[in-house]
């Protein structure tokens, strides 16, 4: 009985934290959606898995992002939320959201704004936030193929377990990249790093992606998350698998 209690409560922290993204990213771009000459765009993925018998396991994971462009601006919002339990037990239980400006000086060139959170219980840390200001470069654009990078710099404040708190500045670099095979086919790689005195934290997540309808799509997912300088009895690497189903809007 506790372990479904327990499988309950962390099935409603990761739903109260996607709800939470979705009330604001209402409020962002209620606005936007009366203004014609505004696009804006979204995602909304979700997956998990259930297995009761011999193992009694459940796995969560969702994932929202919003795109907003209004003339040469563009400006996006998102979350993400994981958890794994085991026989009632937490194992893995993760909360991600980032928000980001981004300004086209040309076809090519930006600069950007950005702001991430990364809760992660299993980590040794309570949280991480970082806001970081930098430049990205679009060197492939076309039908099949694009692909930009970015490079930033700016603070990062954590706390661990422990309630100690750390400062750090930090420089950024990320790496995007997408690849079109076919009209219901696409992959995509994309590379983040955070890098300062208290260690280095970098990110790859590989994604593919298959057009089910014209709102509907099944994606596959691998992530690392990788820290270079972890806090002593936690591992520097952790990988995730995901399956999950991904509706676009509008």
């Amino acid at each position: 009985m506790n372990e479904y209690c327990t499988m309950s409560v962390q099935t409603m922290k990761v739903a109260r934290f996607i709800g939470g993204m979705i009330l604001a990213i209402s409020i962002v771009i209620a606005p936007c959606c009366a203004d014609e000459k505004s696009h804006w765009r979204g995602e909304a993925e979700l997956g998990g898995l259930q297995t009761l018998g011999n193992t009694q396991t459940r796995t969560l994971n969702g994932t929202l992002k919003v795109v907003y462009i209004l003339n040469a601006w563009k400006f996006s919002l998102g979350g993400t939320a994981t958890s794994v339990s085991d026989r009632g037990v937490t194992s893995s239980e993760r909360y991600k959201a980032n928000v980001e400006g981004r300004y086209n000086v040309n076809q090519y060139l930006y600069v950007l704004m950005a702001l991430e959170y990364d809760k992660d219980r299993f980590s040794g840390y309570d949280h991480r936030i970082s806001e970081t200001l930098g430049v990205g470069y679009q060197f492939l654009h076309n039908d099949r193929l694009q692909a930009n990078m970015e490079l930033g710099l700016g603070p990062r404040q954590g706390r661990l377990n422990s309630k100690r708190k750390e400062t750090d500045t930090i420089g950024r670099g990320a790496l995007h990249a997408t690849w079109q095979v076919s009209p219901a086919v696409a992959f995509a790689e994309d590379v983040e790093s955070e890098f300062g005195k208290k260690g280095t934290v970098y990110e790859t997540t590989t994604t593919m992606s298959n057009k089910l309808g014209h709102t509907l799509m099944i994606r596959l997912g691998y992530k690392t998350h990788t820290n270079t300088k972890p806090v002593a009895g936690f591992r520097r690497t952790d990988s995730e698998t995901s399956v999950n189903l991904v509706y676009s809007f509008p």
